[in-house]
């Protein structure tokens, strides 16, 4: 072959390569696209996933059949490659005009279940047809590039092929998926991908490579010549590649389920798993570039490929069970090295993918090579092969989602589909030992597959449930100190089901329970009770007039059972795991039975998807999703989705935030922050003092709390008291010691910067990041801390003629909140009241007590001299007031006041001492000792006067 043909099939080598890596950028990035507002459940996920995937397998059938008449493939690619670009390019606008009609036909017919499905199978085509169907056929139309016209190695070029694309492919889903997104945003990776496809149209299109046939109708006559029936092994390979798209779709779901109880589910979790599936097929089709050929041999190697997708499947499926425990032996050697912690998790999905989906990847061009009988029809065969399988793995994931998993479980599906490969395999053999007259090894075939899948019936490979859910991503520095086995030896397991989007469990450990979803607890009876109940209650004591309240996230559905315990008329909950309705049931006695509440509704659906679609506005959203370093919950936290819940708000309708501190380093936090404030700028930030979890309640109206109707709600509700007493919270006041930022001082903590959204999904990169960091939570809490202003308080609405009842209940709750040393609140409390009753004097010498403990001296002064002003006869007053002007060194006004207090009754045995101080440094020692006589008249027992007495005594003597 000439050196400059050479070339060119190296360059276009380069351009497939280049091909695959944009195709899985599109496919992550369209995803993500359309499942924001179809929503993220199992159905939605499906349904784009299937039409991705029918694009391909329309492209590959009717592209591929155009591929034999091509004269020029090369340039007949190129041109595929550049409408796939600016199919690219234009997504935002497509996306844009989508959604928006969405939006309309879903008000305008109301569609059910199927209904929304059909309707989201027909917009995604919109989107993904046209470039999906351009890329299934960019492997028919280069395969005739490469492939030899006397079909010599045909299996070792549709190898080469299908590995370099395969290879771009992994190098995509890895670019994408761990630093692009986060870098670039979805428009700007969209257009630079459509750039490098426009890019590979340029360079292919004057890519010289010689091919077979001259001219378009030279090709068509061989195209013509060659088209005949399918052998018998043509129709057995294609049926194997069938069925092998079926089963490796099946596996990567249930994989994907087992990993993601190992590893956890963030996008960098997600990124690794596809990868890792993807590298598997690229070395397995590599590898057997070797072995492959268009010989009639080619049907045994593909039975062997089957068969050993089976054993090897089988195999890993027996080390799941000691999975939890290499994570965290993995954990402890990298700890929090995050690149090495990532390098972790990909040899663990190594583990469990790799074997099997190796000779996924060789079953492909060993059956190119069996089906390809004539070069002039490979474009055609290969397209209708590679349509075959794309069907086959379109209904695996279907079967896998919808029938297998929600009915078998993970478990049983995985061994069913090793049956499935087991015997397509078995079968194949079978054939091709009987067609080469070798009878006598069918009985030895037979028997050892026979063997296989008895042994699976008898022995199948350890799942322990408990164990399997016991959150080693999560809990990995807690399993540091005490081992899993050790930590699973004091529970018990209630409740095990495998949703259709999670795994969900209830873990019972003495009287305390805790739900866990993929063995991450994300609610409880203990711990996260303060949380769940504040949520529910907080909102609705500075909100009490709300009727319709939205709650994002039912779990145990305590915080819908708080909620409920207010004169609400309408509760609905959108939860997207149905699993969740049963496992609450083991949570009746905190949630108050409120699935039997009439007002409440259970809405089974992704919180994005019905916040788009609803026509309901309510007065009261409560968001509570899963932690936001977890790749759904955080398209929950986007400024995109916030403007959308503000949109079916009503005119003052309160918006409430679940966020944690732990786990999240503080510019996460303070990305989170931003974002909430840049819709909802009017907002406060509430934390119990006790607990890690913060709660952001904002509003687009100025956002002001009544503290009569609280003090009301507390007098005359019995029902929200008693639940309010639960988490410590039982009188009035308590309230006020989880508010923690009013408007200014959340302001300053969110700082300037990006915001988190749908284009830039920050949050999602970052959080995961710091998830196992130390000092999380201790850096959080000092960033609030040193946001928080020295007297603070949420903004007070009071009706006109309530102001002295409300002043007086607000001093109260700040002389209650000092007591407790929420100094902040306890200051700002005081400040409203003396703004809504300037005449009482408490409120000022109360915040000049609270100002001299904090160190603020000068203001001490300026509140005691207000204090005075309202009331001459505070004796109290006089005495501070002369303490601090005695330690300013003001000692002539320090006594004055100190006699003062003397005179309005304030005596006491170390105020006489202080006098007595005084009196021996302006030299009047014989006064001071009858000050200190004073002192001791009052408490006999005082040391201090004491010891002044002989000091003064002697100090008297030696001066006579």
């Amino acid at each position: 072959m000439p050196s400059n043909e050479q070339k060119g099939r190296k360059k276009l080598l380069i351009l497939f390569f280049l091909s695959g890596a944009t195709a899985l950028i599109y496919q992550v990035v369209w995803t993500r696209l359309l499942t924001l507002f179809f929503g993220s459940t199992i159905l939605a996920v499906s349904t784009v996933l299937a039409t991705f995937m029918a694009g391909l397998a329309i492209g590959s059938a009717l592209i591929g059949r155009k591929a034999d008449t091509a004269s020029q493939p090369v340039r007949f690619y190129a041109w595929l490659e550049l409408f796939i670009g600016i199919f690219a390019i234009a997504t935002p606008l497509i996306f844009s005009a989508i959604e928006h009609l969405y939006i309309v036909m879903y008000s305008a017919m109301l569609p059910g279940f199927w209904q929304a499905a059909l309707l989201r199978f027909a917009l995604s085509s919109l989107l993904l047809l046209p470039p999906t169907i351009l890329m299934g056929g960019t492997l028919p139309v280069l395969s005739k590039v490469f492939l030899d016209s006397r079909n010599e190695n045909t299996g070792r070029a549709l190898s080469l092929l299908y590995f370099i694309n395969t290879a771009g492919a992994v190098a995509g889903t890895l670019a994408a998926g761990l630093f692009l997104l986060q870098l670039m945003g979805v428009k700007l990776l969209l257009l630079l991908s459509g750039m490098i496809n426009i890019g590979i149209f340029l360079f292919a299109f004057r890519t010289q490579v010689q091919t077979v046939c001259g001219s378009k109708e030279e090709c068509a006559v061989s195209a013509s010549a060659s088209v005949s029936g399918w052998s018998a092994n043509a129709v057995l390979a294609a049926g194997a590649l069938f069925f092998s798209g079926l089963t490796a779709l099946i596996y990567e779901v249930v994989w994907t389920r087992v990993l993601t109880l190992i590893i956890g589910s963030s996008t960098y979790a997600f990124t690794i798993m596809l990868a890792t599936f993807l590298a598997g097929i690229a070395i397995g089709s590599a590898v057997i570039s070797r072995l492959s050929s268009n010989k009639t041999e080619g049907i045994g190697l593909l039975s062997i490929c089957q068969v050993l997708i089976g054993v090897f499947a089988l195999v890993t499926a027996s080390i799941f069970g000691v999975l939890p425990d290499a994570f965290i032996s993995l954990f402890g050697a990298v700890g929090e090295k995050f690149t090495l912690f990532l390098t972790a998790n990909f040899l663990l999905c190594f583990i469990v993918m790799a074997p099997a989906t190796l000779f996924m990847g060789a079953s492909f061009p060993v059956a190119g090579a069996v089906v390809v009988e004539t070069f002039g029809s490979s474009g055609r065969r290969i397209g209708l092969l590679y349509a075959g399988n794309t069907i086959g793995a379109i209904l695996g994931a279907f079967l896998a989602g919808f029938a297998l998993l929600p009915s078998l479980g993970i478990h049983q599906t995985l061994v069913l589909t090793i049956i499935l490969n087991l015997s397509v395999g078995f079968i194949l053999a079978v054939i091709h030992l009987f067609k080469h007259g070798a009878v006598k090894h069918l009985a030895a075939a037979a028997t050892a597959v026979s063997l296989i899948i008895s042994l699976l019936f008898i022995w199948q490979p350890e799942w322990d449930k408990l164990k399997m859910t016991s959150g080693p991503y999560a809990y990995a520095i807690q399993y540091q100190k005490m081992s899993i086995d050790e930590r699973l030896s004091k529970m018990e397991q209630l409740f095990y089901q495998e949703g259709p989007v999670a795994t969900v469990s209830v873990i019972k450990e003495g009287e305390r329970l805790r739900l866990l979803v993929d063995g991450k607890t994300d609610a409880g009876n203990f711990r996260d009770m303060t949380t769940q109940v504040l949520l529910g209650h907080l909102p609705l004591l500075i909100k009490p007039d709300a009727k319709d309240a939205l709650i994002i996230g039912f779990a145990s559905g305590i915080t819908a059972g708080a909620v409920a315990q207010h004169s609400v008329s309408k509760i609905d909950c959108v939860e997207i795991e149905p699993a969740m309705k049963e496992a609450s049931a083991f949570f009746w006695k905190e949630n108050y039975h409120i699935a039997d509440d009439r007002r409440f509704t259970l809405i089974t659906d992704d919180a994005r998807s019905y916040v788009l679609t609803t026509d309901k506005k309510y007065d009261l959203i409560i968001s509570e999703p899963s932690n936001p370093w977890q790749a759904g919950s955080s398209r929950l936290f986007t400024q995109e989705f916030f403007l959308k819940a503000r949109n079916i708000l009503k005119k003052d309708g309160l918006m409430v935030q679940w966020m944690h501190l732990y786990g999240t380093d503080v510019e996460s936090f303070r990305l989170v922050a931003r974002t909430f404030m840049s819709v909802f700028p009017h907002a406060t930030l509430w934390m119990d003092p006790v607990f890690a979890d913060v709660i952001f309640i904002g509003s687009s109206d100025r956002l002001d709390i009544n503290p009569l109707v609280i003090n009301k709600i507390y007098i005359e509700n019995t029902r929200v008291r008693n639940s309010m007493l639960r988490i410590g919270y039982s009188e009035d006041w308590s309230l006020m010691k989880a508010f923690q930022l009013e408007e200014e001082g959340l302001k300053r903590f969110a700082g300037t910067g990006d915001f988190n959204t749908d284009d830039l999904p920050l949050l999602e990169y970052n959080a995961p990041r710091a998830l196992y960091s130390p000092t999380a939570m201790q850096d959080n809490l000092k960033a609030l801390q040193d946001s928080k202003l020295p007297e603070s308080f949420p903004k007070v609405m009071v009706s006109v003629g309530d102001e002295i009842q409300a002043a007086s209940l607000l001093r109260e709750w700040g002389k209650s909140l000092a007591a407790i040393k929420a100094l902040p609140t306890a200051k700002g409390a005081l400040l409203n009241s003396a703004a809504l009753n300037p005449m009482d004097y408490q409120n000022y010498f109360l915040l000049a007590y609270l100002r001299m403990h904090s160190g603020n001296i000068s203001g001490a002064v300026e509140y005691f001299e207000k204090a005075l002003s309202l009331n001459p006869k505070a004796g109290s007053a006089y005495v501070h007031l002369g303490t601090l002007y005695y330690q300013g060194g003001d000692i002539d006004r320090a006594y004055a006041y100190m006699k003062k207090a003397i005179l309005l009754g304030e005596d006491s045995a170390g105020l006489r001492n202080n006098i007595a101080v005084i009196l021996a440094k302006k030299g009047d020692l014989k006064a001071a000792i009858e000050e200190v006589k004073a002192a001791l008249s009052i408490n006999p027992n005082d040391e201090v006067a004491k010891k002044n007495l002989n000091t003064f005594r002697n100090l008297l003597e030696s001066k006579k």
